[in-house]
């Protein structure tokens, strides 16, 4: 009887290790369903907004009352220099006072129209605030205040519902929820003005007594267009814990080190506030870029409350993090931090995650030799050179060929990725698995080795600790926060080489393998004969599963292995493409997005290597037939729609002395000019005139083109004609410069209808003071060794009569240059140059702002 029992589960046995073994079936189908469930799972993660609340309010939020306030305050643009801004800056005002209202004695409101500030970046700046700062004492008004920020003024060119319309509602319903909610700290709003025109609000901020309560903060900003926020930046592992228990969350500490590395060119006030010592996150828009700072980004665009609530919810929770830590200051170490789907975030301070590289750089060699010595001990596993160096040669070439479909797009299309990121991402997978598998696959048919997956999980465990040396010597010494990943990747070969060590030690004693053995997943070499081809055959043999009980362990140690870092990559290339795809418009480098993609494309197929081989041929030919489609149609298909159009840069320059005016329009070369369908070509104006098309200035990578335009009508008293019935546009702006000495002047300007000039020195000038301004220039924003060549003047109030010195580094004959103002107001037919390009500009375009005014007028001065 028990003879009976034992025999019938051994046959059990060997009717399921047909399923289980590692063989092609069973590894061709766990192999294509995790990953596909990967890709749906990442996909529909990255592009699904978080849900809001369906009564729309929920922990003392009213989602609907913050959906009102952002349909006024994303009317229309409204810059600081426009008169919209008033506007708006009444109604914010008159929100946040009703609230105080409604909780006296809780909540105090402050209207700054006193803070003036000076400092200097690669110019002066003088800069009048007119901030509206709140704050809500905490139980505890002896601790460190925690400050929230978001910025109230939009471009010129765009209504500002994402940049940065929700961040400021969610503000405001925070000064609501904490009236209400207690909390330790005090809470500290500072909802500025002047953000767009180079972080000024924030500079003026500091200007302010309540600058001096604070310590951490919370910004809250837009850099694209809708979706979910992402925990951009943060300054440290402490306060980045603050973010731990939103509900959505979103971050990589990736994102930071690009930043750091300026490869998104988009700053925010989280600069001015670390600048000044303070610690805080920034959580912001990234989505959508081609629509940032366009007429796009609007209320409409936004496509339902989703994006607004998951901004308001977060907010919410890590700003309630920061009120109620109790801890003090003095643990500053970077944060290491990465979403699951955004079900979750894993937060590491740099040296615990240092501490887990280390103890993986020492053990995991240790382990893996242990291992290795005990199943050669046993006589499991006999060492030969055979079948070494395969894997890092297929995945050099599939490197290669990668690298080359990389140069091959940004020679040709090199903006294809800006609308289809998704078909550029399928071709890298594609041609890089089937690339793997052939070179794979051909060295084994050729020459095959016994346990190739072993040797290929040795080989990565290799790859992958050197990979993790140079990991941890960039972490520790250059705060490079966002390769994480790459610690998962050795964790996960290590268990991989433990799981097929003991398969081994399961398997019966091996005979001696030779060159022809094969894996000892059911194949068998057949002894060669005269009646046999000298490529060794394979014959399938029948009692070999019987033999191998652990034929399974292969399934856990791909679970180990595969599944999380190949999810962990997959969200990475999402969130790389999603924030870079959309910077070629404004000049960024094409290569760098795709060999970026590349190297993601490439590290997303790698932990398949132990068993890409054995996947079915079915696999890689319809994955050849995908590249093929998707190769085709990156390489000609038109790069731009409506959906995510192509921006481009308008400002217009009138010489007021003269009349004489010049539009400028700053894009992509060729399809801002050259072609036969571009966009110059169809605008009236431009008709019959002889471009002047360069190098942008500021923005080398792009082409400008200029030619004389349609006047403006930017200041209401233009119609004002001399003596001979012509317009008489000096009358816009007077200027006064008076010589004090070799190396001094004084400058009166009157400006009409603005409150925002400019002066562009020809020789550098290394002081500047404004009449009503401070003496000295802000703390850590000194005048640089050689002084600056640029001054620029921001009044609270219209028509404002600057009055300023300079004085200058060298003593000159002559000093010369030009006085500058700017006008932004884009409604009103005031703009007529910008209306014509608004008008007959193509719809896979869209216009915005070059620099701060839509149209600068200007007049030379020599004294």
């Amino acid at each position: 009887m028990p003879s009976h029992s034992h025999s019938h589960s051994h046959s059990g046995r060997s009717r399921l290790l047909p399923f289980v073994s590692f063989g092609l079936f069973p590894v061709t189908i766990l192999v294509t369903v995790v990953y596909a469930i990967i890709f749906f799972v990442a996909i529909d993660s990255h592009e699904s907004p978080a849900p809001y609340p369906p009564g729309l309010v929920k922990h003392d939020l009213d989602l609907s009352a913050a959906w009102r306030d952002l349909k006024v305050i994303a009317e229309k643009p409204h810059p600081y220099n426009s008169h919209h801004n008033d506007v708006i800056r009444d109604y914010i005002l008159s929100r946040v006072s009703d609230i105080a209202n409604a909780y006296p004695g809780k909540v105090q409101v402050i209207s700054d129209v006193h803070s003036n500030t000076t400092y200097v970046d690669t110019y002066f700046v003088y800069y009048e605030g007119n901030n509206i700062l709140v704050s809500v004492p905490g139980s505890k008004p002896d601790l460190p205040a925690v400050l929230f920020s978001a910025h109230f003024d939009s471009v010129s060119t765009a209504p500002g519902a994402t940049d940065a319309g929700m961040g400021l509602v969610s503000m405001i319903h925070l000064v609501e929820y904490f009236a209400k909610n207690k909390h330790e700290r005090t809470a500290i709003f500072n909802l500025n003005n002047g953000e767009e025109d180079w972080l000024n609000g924030a500079h003026a901020f500091f200007e302010h007594p309540l600058s001096k309560q604070v310590e951490t903060f919370l910004n809250l900003e837009g850099a694209g267009s809708g979706g979910r926020p992402i925990l951009f930046r943060t300054s440290n592992a402490r306060v980045a814990r603050s973010f731990r228990d939103v509900d959505n969350p979103h971050g990589t500490s990736a994102s930071s080190d690009v930043f750091k590395r300026g490869l998104i060119r988009s700053d925010t006030d989280y600069e001015v506030y670390t600048h000044r010592g303070l610690k805080g996150l920034d959580v912001a828009f990234y989505r959508a870029r081609s629509r940032y700072h366009t007429k796009y980004d609007s209320v409409p665009s936004l496509n339902g409350r989703a994006s607004l609530w998951a901004m308001m919810d977060a907010a919410r929770v890590s700003g309630n993090g920061l009120l109620n830590d109790l801890s003090t200051a003095g643990n500053e170490d970077p944060a290491v931090y990465f979403d699951i789907l955004g079900k979750a975030i894993l937060i590491f301070e740099r040296k615990t995650f240092l501490i887990i590289n280390i103890v993986l750089l020492i053990l995991g060699p240790l382990i893996v030799g242990g291992v290795a010595y005990l199943t050669t001990k046993k006589e499991k596993y006999v060492w030969t050179g055979a079948g070494w160096g395969r894997t890092p040669v297929a995945y050099v070439t599939g490197g290669v060929v990668g690298g080359l479909l990389a140069a091959l797009y940004t020679w040709i299309n090199p903006f294809i990725v800006y609308s289809s990121s998704y078909p550029v991402i399928i071709s890298f997978v594609a041609a890089i698995y089937v690339t793997i598998y052939v070179v794979l696959h051909t060295l084994f048919y050729f020459r095959p080795v016994p346990y190739q997956r072993v040797q290929v999980n040795l080989e990565h465990s290799i790859i992958w600790w050197i990979a993790l040396v140079v990991d941890t010597k960039l972490l520790h010494q250059d705060d490079v926060t966002g390769l994480y990943i790459i610690t998962i990747l050795y964790f996960g070969s290590i268990l991989a080489v433990i799981v097929s060590y003991l398969e081994l030690l399961q398997t019966p004693h091996p005979d001696k393998p030779t060159n022809g053995d094969v894996e000892h997943s059911g194949d068998e070499v057949v002894d060669a004969s005269e009646r046999t081809p000298l490529i060794a055959s394979r014959a399938r043999a029948a009692d070999c599963i019987e033999e191998h009980p652990a034929a399974w362990y292969w399934i856990p140690e791909f679970i180990l292995s595969v599944p999380f870092p190949a999810m962990l990559l997959s969200q990475s290339i999402l969130i790389t493409l999603t924030a870079l795809s959309q910077t070629l418009s404004d000049g960024s480098d094409a290569d760098l997005v795709y060999y970026a993609t590349c190297f993601l494309a490439f590290m997303i197929v790698i932990p398949l290597g132990p068993y890409i081989q054995k996947t079915h041929v079915l696999v890689p030919l319809f994955l050849a037939f995908v590249f093929l489609g998707t190769f085709i149609y990156n390489l000609t298909a038109f790069p731009f729609s409506n959906e995510s159009p192509l921006k481009v840069f308008f400002q217009q320059s009138i010489n007021l002395d003269t009349g004489s005016n010049l539009v400028y329009l700053t894009g992509v070369d060729g399809y801002l000019q050259s072609y036969d369908d571009n966009i110059i070509i169809e605008l009236p104006s431009a008709h019959g005139q002889t471009l002047d098309c360069g190098h942008d200035p500021k923005k080398k990578e792009l082409t400008r083109c200029s030619w004389e335009g349609l006047f403006p009508r930017v200041v209401p008293q233009h119609n004002l004609v001399d003596a001979t019935g012509d317009v008489d546009y000096s009358s816009w702006l007077k200027v006064e410069a008076t010589r004090h000495g070799s190396n001094m002047a004084s400058f009166t300007i009157r400006p009409q209808n603005t409150r925002n000039c400019r002066i562009y020195f020809d020789s550098p000038v290394d002081s500047l003071y404004v009449k009503g301004g401070n003496q000295e220039v802000q703390e850590g924003y000194p005048v640089p060794e050689g002084g600056v060549k640029e001054a620029r003047l921001w009044s609270r109030t219209w028509d404002r009569e600057f009055e300023l010195t300079v004085g200058w580094v060298n003593a000159t004959d002559a000093f010369t240059g030009r006085v500058a103002c700017e006008w932004a107001e884009l409604d009103g037919g005031k703009i007529p140059a910008l209306d014509e390009v608004l008008a007959f500009l193509p719809n896979w375009a869209v216009v915005t702002k070059a620099s701060d005014g839509l149209v600068e007028g200007w007049k030379s001065f020599e004294i």
